[in-house]
């Protein structure tokens, strides 16, 4: 018996050890919003962990990194290095693969020691009777197989997720970029205006003295140089918000942007007016990533729903027993098993076939979503391409006639004041024919936005569609 018990003290020690081996510890990992605050403040443009990731993934050399002028396309690359929405989809992701490692874990075994001591005994043997036994679970119906199935259409879901972020996260990006350009420009033509409307208040005082005209015309010419004026300080106010909301996209503070060249020649160019709405359909249908991260949502909730139904069929544990009862050595094995006779699992699978069919439903309704979307968006773009083409026409007449009144001026036939009278048209002939270059530039990022995808990148351009 001492000899049994010495046995049972070394299983024990064993078991404990086992189940200790290659066990985690709990390293903390303290956050504080101090320290948080002040990494964020010290980001710029130019840093060296920003300078490799540039280098490092997208080709960047250290002849053309950091740019000496920023345009969309490394002002994009900025905002995937800092841009905080990344970070949460990239968690994201990483808990989705550690749910397919939780999935492929196989249960573990259980052991189990045990006394029992007896009132009633053979004489000349011990109280005590001693036991010990173990058990190995065995999963049916496949259980492992659809709990890893649902596991991995997750991960595939969250995957899909991180590129419809980094398409957001670009988009953003776009859009406060042209934003900011909107109000550069805005604001120096503005005050250009402002500058000829001086001028013209000064001809007209001059000729009020002179009794050439009115009190009236002068006023007039006040109040719109002041309306300018106004205009001009508005502008400014939304240049500096428009500067912060760049930095708000790009993940970097205010003060990151203030002494950086900019390049808006993406802006300048004019879209393109021989898209076709079909392949734009199949791309954006077939491919956007959010729909197809539904598409796995669906997945997941029919691996979910096999799993439940798996679960009708009771899980088996079975092992091997010892008991060592008054001199005598016992053996047992037999299986375990949970009766299914209260339920069948039936509120769980019903559960699981509703979270199929929401699914499929969020499938249908984003895609009736994109569809409304994009036909929206492509007529829009080409209205407004169309707005830009007959702005140019009259901004072109309008050049000319500046032209011809120059010439006219320069030859002595007319005076300052219709000269400065045909800059200031000309100007705002200029600003309205910027005011319908941006309303182009934001159809077609709404129209992108729709597809997302690049609309100068040949794979959104040239797919053959039958839809």
């Amino acid at each position: 018996m001492l000899l049994f018990s010495r046995i049972l003290k070394v299983t024990a020690w064993l078991l404990i050890s086992l189940s200790l081996v290659s066990c985690e510890t709990f390293k903390p990992k303290p956050l504080s919003l101090n320290n948080t605050a002040h990494d964020f403040s010290n980001r710029t443009l130019t840093s060296p962990a920003l300078t490799r990731f540039a280098q490092h993934y997208f080709y960047y050399s250290q002849n053309t990194w950091p740019p000496k002028t920023w345009n969309l396309d490394a002002l994009t690359v900025v905002a995937l290095y800092y841009h905080p929405d990344l970070s949460v989809a990239l968690a994201s992701l990483k808990a989705s693969e550690a749910g397919i490692m939780t999935a492929r874990m196989l249960p573990n075994p259980t052991a189990s020691l045990s006394a029992q001591y007896q009132d009633r005994f053979i004489e000349g043997f011990s109280h005590m009777t001693y036991g010990l036994s173990f058990g190995t679970p065995i999963e049916t119906a496949g259980k492992r197989g659809f709990r890893i199935k649902q596991a991995s259409f997750v991960n595939q879901a969250e995957r899909l997720r991180f590129a419809n972020t980094i398409w957001q996260v670009r988009s953003n990006v776009r859009k406060s970029f042209l934003g900011f350009y909107q109000a550069s420009q805005t604001l120096e033509m503005l005050q250009k205006e402002e500058q000829l409307q001086a001028k013209l208040v000064k001809l007209f005082r001059a000729q009020m003295h002179e009794g050439e005209t009115s009190q009236w015309q002068l006023t007039q010419a006040d109040i719109a140089l002041n309306q300018t004026r106004l205009a001009v300080e508005e502008m400014r106010k939304q240049k500096v918000e428009s500067l912060a909301q760049l930095g708000t996209a790009l993940g970097v503070p205010a003060s990151a942007l203030e002494r950086i060249n900019f390049s808006f020649k993406d802006f300048e160019r004019i879209g393109k007016s021989n898209l076709l709405l079909t392949p734009l359909k199949q791309r954006a249908l077939l491919h956007r990533p959010d729909l197809l991260a539904l598409l796995s949502d669906y997945e997941a909730s029919q691996a979910a729903l096999q799993l439940e139904i798996a679960k009708q069929y009771p899980d088996v544990t079975i092992g091997p027993g010892y008991q060592w009862a008054q001199g005598a050595n016992v053996y047992t094995l037999g299986p375990t098993l949970v009766l299914p006779i209260f339920n069948q699992n039936q509120g769980p699978i019903a559960y699981a076939k509703a979270r199929r069919e929401e699914a499929g439903a969020n499938v249908m309704a984003l895609q009736a979503n994109i569809m409304g979307q994009l036909t929206q968006n492509y007529k829009g773009y080409l209205a407004t391409l169309n707005k830009l083409n007959v702005a140019d026409r009259l901004f072109t007449q309008q050049v000319r006639s500046w032209k011809s009144i120059k010439r006219t001026y320069h030859a002595g036939e007319i005076g300052k004041f219709e000269l400065q009278t045909a800059a200031l048209e000309y100007t705002k002939a200029e600003q309205a024919r910027f005011d319908t270059l941006i309303q182009v530039q934001k159809m077609l990022g709404a129209l992108e936005d729709a597809v997302q995808c690049p609309l100068n990148h040949k794979q959104c351009l040239t797919m053959d569609a039958s839809i």
